[in-house]
């Protein structure tokens, strides 16, 4: 079992005058991105994203961490400009990083000793989504193109339209809108552009001529089809192999993207030559590829069932030479998000994957098989061969250190008590030790108090045993009642896992005095895929009965709960779960619906991404509709009584404000006491720090007031 040694990196909480978590001090947290380990293994890269809040202005800046002796030092500067996207060069002095500072997100490159910094690009068009190959020769980035156009003639038509008088969008198919962005037309390409050393400052340079891969895919057709993936999908989708030789991507192409989930992975020479679809009959999603350390073998995630979304991704190994490919882990039943393959042990390749509510790192036997000397095959991995690498808490990311067999990994890591920061594990085995070489909210961490979690698993749905994350209220007292809140999580398959969040942080609400209670449902992933596919045409029966035996297991615990003071919170699916306890229950005192579904059919017609629901539902409603009213809030607003705060943003296009305001309709018009916050400018999440505020405002408020009393 891992053993955490933070003890040194944080300041003495004596010191200090403690105090119960606020909202101010999260949102005051320095935000964390990377680690990137530099080529030589001494140094790792991250971004530090701080938000001035008497200005309002977000400044995301870049710092690089001797991993020998934990030097830190802050590489760039200025104010509110965004570094980005950052990747070493071949000499790890170098950085190449994407920054908006002129005014357009271009490639710029910053010398970590001289700490001199420089523009590389000047593209017509920003760009996003940079990687950069070990050997040196090229960089990869994307940027949003017209089908069968050059960045050039994107921009030009941009600028056509942007100084149009007219404001009209015409669709001749979906999407409309995606998450939070009406469609331009545009799609995002991946492009290659070659790079070259030279003396001095800068030592690299950048071509001003960068190759579109994906017009190469058909160039008779206009393609139409996002690399990186919209609207989440990032760098992490790229890769370069070891010897510079290949590119691997991954894209869905056609017009059905709306209804179909079927992503490819493509390989190509980073000049464009031999681009080839190495899943050509593939009907799910694959992506997230990487190759071995000789550049011979492309391993990647993918999906069985399609449409599916939450389906368990499986290991696949594809052979170049050979144009075969193995499943590595059809019997695993873990679903991993990302793949290292370890250049040090080529045998073993190292996957993140979130596991009974914690995000852990493992290790995969990937032993090639051999037939006239080459390798032609991977054995089948079984669960029995797989190493738990880490246990505790949430990776968020992690890399391998070449050339440091004390510090052969380092990795970003939170927990339900702490924000993200960056960790070294000193061994691979499952019994290194975890080292903090960050803390870069110390002075924040050290001067609050939280609750810390414990785990509760009891009988759920079907006899189940279901898992559940209870904190009691900062400063629980022995002898006293508290109230409770239950949180409800989305997805529906986005599991309660122990991690840091800014937006739905169950410390907030232990601060105010609740218990809070997080239940991981039937439907919630990381517990196996038969439990993650039971919400499947089951949106209001096994989740509402895991919810409802719950509380009565944890009331039964812990009597000092008052079982007449408790409130109900939930975003996305667990919006739609509010909703649908309103109709079903009168337990709560108050209830909290954020970015909910209240008419499971008009939803339907509302959002974007119809393989979801067609999936969840079994089918679109006009073909039958079966699950969709079975399943519907707002056939059941007759029953609703309980005083309900609505949250909504208008940008939300995955769950429209029309569900939102909906809701809040029904509510008014049965005269519950009821109240509406929309924020015009955020979509699914609020993002923005003050809205986040006030957010936070209104809820504690709410429950305050219908709970809390």
């Amino acid at each position: 079992m891992n053993r955490f040694v933070v003890g040194l990196l944080l300041l003495c909480a004596s010191a200090y005058a403690m105090h119960t978590f606020t909202v101010d001090d999260m949102a005051a947290i320095d935000r964390i991105t990377g680690p990137i380990v530099s080529p030589d293994g001494n140094w790792f890269l991250f971004s530090s994203r701080i938000w001035n809040k008497a200005e309002n202005k977000v400044t995301t800046l870049l710092w690089v961490q001797n991993i020998n002796d934990g030097t830190q030092t802050r590489i760039t500067s200025g104010h509110a400009v965004h570094d980005t996207e950052f990747a070493w060069a071949p000499d790890s002095r170098n950085v190449f990083f994407l920054s908006d500072r002129s005014g357009s997100n271009q490639v710029w490159i910053v010398d970590i000793v001289s700490k001199q910094t420089r523009q590389l690009t000047f593209y017509p068009v920003d760009i996003d989504s940079l990687k950069a190959s070990k050997t040196g020769n090229y960089i990869s980035f994307s940027a949003n193109i017209y089908p069968g156009k050059s960045m050039e003639e994107t921009a030009i038509l941009n600028g056509q339209r942007d100084a149009s008088r007219t404001t009209a969008m015409v669709f001749d198919n979906l999407f409309v809108r995606h998450w939070d962005t009406f469609l331009d037309g545009t799609y995002r390409h991946l492009f290659t552009a070659a790079v070259s050393s030279q003396q001095g400052f800068p030592a690299w340079n950048v071509s001003a001529d960068p190759l579109d891969l994906i017009n190469l895919i058909d160039p008779a057709t206009p393609v139409l089809g996002d690399s990186p993936s919209k609207p989440w999908g990032g760098a992490e989708e790229i890769n370069f192999s070891p010897d510079g030789q290949w590119i691997a991507f991954s894209i869905q192409l056609g017009k059905e993207q709306a209804w179909n989930l079927n992503r490819h992975v493509y390989i190509s020479r980073p000049d464009g030559k031999s681009i080839r679809d190495i899943t050509p009959d593939f009907q799910a999603r694959a992506n997230i590829p990487v190759f071995s350390p000789d550049s011979k073998s492309v391993a990647f995630l993918a999906t069985a069932q399609p449409g599916y979304e939450s389906d368990r991704n499986r290991v696949k190994i594809y052979n170049i030479d050979a144009a075969t490919t193995t499943v590595l882990t059809e019997d695993w039943d873990v679903s991993p998000d990302a793949l290292e393959w370890s250049a040090v042990d080529p045998d073993h390749i190292y996957a993140l994957a979130i596991e009974k509510a914690r995000g852990k790192i493992y290790a995969l036997p990937a032993k090639a098989q051999y037939a006239n000397g080459r390798p032609v095959a991977h054995a089948p991995v079984t669960a029995l061969a797989v190493t738990e690498v880490t246990h505790e808490h949430t990776v968020a990311s992690f890399q391998l250190v070449p050339n440091h067999p004390n510090t052969p990994l380092v990795m970003s890591l939170s927990g339900y008590t702490f924000p993200t920061d960056i960790f070294a594990l000193s061994g691979l085995d499952g019994h290194g030790n975890v080292v903090q070489l960050t803390s870069r909210n110390a002075d924040i961490m050290s001067q609050v108090v939280m609750s810390t979690p414990g785990e509760e698993w009891f009988a759920g749905a079907y006899g189940d045993q279901v898992h559940s994350w209870f904190f009691k209220p900062h400063g629980w007292k022995e002898g006293q009642q508290y109230p409770l809140i239950l949180y409800v999580h989305g997805g529906p398959e986005n599991p309660w896992e122990d991690s840091w969040s800014f937006r739905w942080n169950p410390q907030a609400m232990a601060a105010q005095g609740y218990a809070v209670l997080a239940i991981n449902f039937h439907g919630s992933s990381s517990f196996g895929d038969a439990f993650t596919r039971a919400i499947i045409r089951n949106w209001g029966t096994a989740p509402y009965e895991d919810h409802m035996k719950g509380l009565d297991f944890i009331l039964a615990k812990y009597p000092w709960i008052d079982s007449n003071r408790m409130g109900a919170m939930g975003a996305s699916y667990g919006g739609f779960h509010i909703n649908w306890l309103n109709g079903h229950t009168n337990r709560f005192k108050a209830l909290v619906c954020h970015d909910g579904v209240f008419d499971t059919r008009a939803h339907y017609y509302e959002t974007e991404e119809l393989y979801f629901p067609e999936t969840e539902f079994a089918y679109p409603p006009y073909v039958n509709q079966t699950f969709f009213e079975l399943y519907n809030p707002a056939n059941f607003v007759a029953h609703w009584q309980t005083p309900t705060l609505i949250v909504h943003g208008s940008r939300d296009y995955r769950i429209p404000d029309t569900q939102g305001i909906g809701a809040f309709t029904a509510l008014q018009r049965r005269g519950i006491p009821s109240r509406l916050l929309l924020f015009p400018d955020e979509n699914h999440w609020v993002l923005n720090p003050n809205n986040s505020i006030r957010w936070h405002q209104e809820v504690i408020a709410w429950m305050a007031k219908w709970v809390h009393a």
